[in-house]
């Protein structure tokens, strides 16, 4: 009894002096944080995932090693996702940050366009980032279904102004009960440059035409729209028009 007594005071006499002193560490891993920001959209027949890499590993100490990025696809049948079944994908592709290819790097962000793919099949993808000693960091997920993108919008027409470029075009409705129509969403490349990945406007453009201002005169200019529309749900956007292009010039 005297020696449950005496271990009782002694834990009381322990535990008294065991106060924390100082700032709280945050417990963590010094392996990469997972990419911020990731998204995969349908733009046509492709899906493109886009991610910005992080900065920071999981102990919140600099990301000063980032070697590559690992990204992962594996497929599923609609109305049967299951987060926790996906653990792991099937390999896809590595994208090196200092030669992205075949993914475009831009203001930070990476861009990656799958094609190929059946409709009405589920995909999920997953990015993680890993170090220069090969340990995989924090995942990144993101999933949708790919399903039969709407026609191409029609008649697109071109306008030469001073510092500017008019665009006209017809759009195709295909209003149904699981699909509705918001626009066209417009994308530019300047000269021979690749067309920038994200549209030029905001919101999907519903009256037919855009106005390009404060563009440079005898800069060659090319366009190409996209079909926007919403099924069950889930937008997404069409095929993709031809191509026109066009010089902004004071002579007309």
């Amino acid at each position: 009894m005297k020696t449950r007594i005496a271990l009782f005071y002694t834990l009381l006499l322990v535990l008294s002096g065991c106060g924390v002193k100082g700032r709280l560490v945050q417990v963590g891993k010094p392996l990469p944080a997972a990419p911020t920001g990731l998204t995969l959209q349908q733009k046509g027949e492709d899906l493109l995932l886009a991610w910005t890499a992080p900065t920071r590993n999981q102990d919140g100490t600099q990301l000063s090693d980032l070697h590559h990025f690992a990204v992962s696809r594996l497929s599923y049948r609609p109305g049967d996702y299951c987060d926790e079944c996906l653990a792991t994908g099937a390999n896809l592709i590595q994208i090196y940050p200092d030669i992205p290819a075949p993914a475009l790097l831009i203001n930070n962000r990476f861009y990656l366009s799958d094609s190929d793919l059946p409709h009405n099949v589920g995909y999920r993808y997953r990015v993680v980032a890993v170090n220069s000693r090969g340990e995989s960091g924090a995942e990144a997920k993101q999933h949708r279904i790919m399903l039969p993108p709407p026609p191409a919008p029609t008649s697109l027409q071109i306008k030469t102004l001073d510092r500017s470029l008019q665009l006209k075009w017809e759009s195709e409705t295909g209003q149904t009960e699981q699909t509705r129509a918001l626009g066209v969403n417009l994308y530019r490349a300047v000269g021979d440059g690749p067309f920038e990945p994200q549209p030029l406007n905001s919101e999907p453009i519903s009256d037919g035409r855009y106005d390009d201002f404060n563009l440079v005169n005898d800069q060659l200019y090319r366009y190409r729209l996209r079909s926007v529309v919403e099924i069950d749900g889930q937008r997404l956007e069409g095929a993709a028009t031809e191509t026109v292009e066009g010089t902004p010039t004071t002579e007309f």
